[in-house]
């Protein structure tokens, strides 16, 4: 927002400056591609910034310190808190560490809370949050609006689709599943699932990974478990990190 402001305060001063020579409509002009031009070099100089510690949140994330990680974020959001929507996708990816990596749903909550809707990685674990808590009807606004801004997105129709699948809703599923067909015709791990419920089969997200292990939702086979060090799992934004116990 104060990017904002002191763009449109240089273009007030160019507007004065060119209103004391030639009439208002053409000063107008050069005063907003003034603004325009102010507005993109201070986002850039914020775009830098969030560049700059996108490798210590990486080390972080990988030597299995989330906390670590989310500090250097909220440091970062201080920083840039100026610029029109920086806020939101820190926030996003604060709530996406405390939900995935550091399993706190209740710290995630409102981070995620306050995700870009184009942010569907981080729709879904609020989603998956809802599911777990059992608030469904919230589960399902969460998940409609993440599907209707991410169409091409195909995990997140496969991810609300298994949660009204797990919860009973088997029908509701299917149609989430054709539904995501619809705007992405080729993919088949949509089409596989469809026709496993249709066999009252059991959906299978395992084509997911390892995003699908971030949401919580089911358990990381031992076997991979195994294969990967001793518990890590992927997800959004690297491997997890510390795990509480439940």
């Amino acid at each position: 927002m104060v990017y904002l402001l002191i763009s449109i305060g240089i273009a007030a001063v160019v507007f004065i400056i060119f209103n004391t020579f030639f009439p208002a409509a053409a000063s107008l002009f050069p005063a907003m591609v003034v603004m325009i031009v102010a507005y993109i070099l201070l986002a850039r100089r914020s775009s830098k910034q969030i560049e700059k510690v996108g490798p210590e949140i990486n080390k972080a994330l990988t030597a299995k310190r989330p906390d670590q990680a989310i500090r250097i974020l909220e440091e970062a959001k201080h920083r840039t808190r100026h610029q029109f929507l920086m806020g939101s996708i820190l926030d996003a990816q604060i709530g996406m560490i405390h939900y995935a990596h550091r399993e706190d749903s209740d710290a995630a909550k409102p981070h995620l809370e306050k995700a870009h809707t184009k942010n569907w990685q981080a729709l879904a674990m609020l989603g998956a949050l809802h599911f777990k808590k059992k608030n469904y009807a919230e589960m399902e606004r969460v998940f409609v609006r993440a599907c209707k801004k991410n169409k091409k997105a195909g995990m997140v129709w496969a991810s609300y689709a298994w949660c009204q699948w797990k919860r009973g809703e088997k029908d509701k599923a299917m149609a989430i599943l054709a539904q995501g067909i619809k705007h992405k015709p080729d993919d088949e791990r949509l089409k596989s699932n469809l026709l496993a419920l249709q066999n009252n089969k059991r959906m299978k997200m395992r084509g997911y990974e390892p995003e699908w292990w971030a949401l919580h939702l089911e358990k990381v086979p031992q076997q991979m478990m195994v294969q990967r060090g001793g518990g890590g799992r992927g997800g959004f934004g690297g491997k997890r990190g510390s795990r509480k116990r439940r």
